[in-house]
């Protein structure tokens, strides 16, 4: 759906980042970093003045109407999968703030992950757990750290 861009305005444009990274983990953008904006979800959640835990970075696709929510674990291996799963919606509640009134033509909920607890990695291999954006459903793609994006959207389709 070339054409169709998205765009970061208003209160969210001091959240625009140059990479997804966090504790040593990290979302490659090759192939992809002039074509995508890379929001800081801290920053985002204190501008919405959003309670709760929420993903660490939102990707816009500034040609094509696709987001991307990313959740980075770089050190913890004992984490609860709701939990995981609650900071990637909640990370998508937020992204639907900051785009909108503009159309969104797909999303991808991303988890990358240094180490995860083998209960987790089955959960969401099983595929046991969905977020939604818009009232649509998916899947979150699981990956490790410094998997690129292009290859995980790539995977989806």
């Amino acid at each position: 759906m070339r054409g169709r861009s998205l765009y970061v305005e208003g209160k969210y444009t001091n959240c625009v980042c140059s990479d997804c990274e966090e504790e040593g983990c990290r979302l490659d953008l090759t192939g992809l970093a002039d074509q995508v904006q890379v929001l800081d979800m801290d920053c985002v959640k204190r501008a919405g003045r959003r309670p709760g835990r929420i993903c660490d970075c939102g990707v816009l696709w500034k040609y094509d109407a696709l987001i991307a929510a990313v959740e980075l674990k770089g050190g913890h291996a004992g984490l609860s999968t709701a939990r995981l799963v609650e900071q990637i919606q909640k990370g998508l509640d937020a992204l639907q703030k900051v785009v909108y009134g503009q159309h969104v033509s797909d999303f991808y909920p991303i988890l990358l992950y240094k180490t995860v607890n083998l209960n987790t990695r089955r959960a969401l291999n099983q595929k046991r757990y969905r977020v939604k954006f818009r009232n649509q459903p998916r899947y979150i793609i699981a990956g490790t750290c410094g998997s690129k994006l292009a290859d995980l959207v790539k995977a989806r389709h």
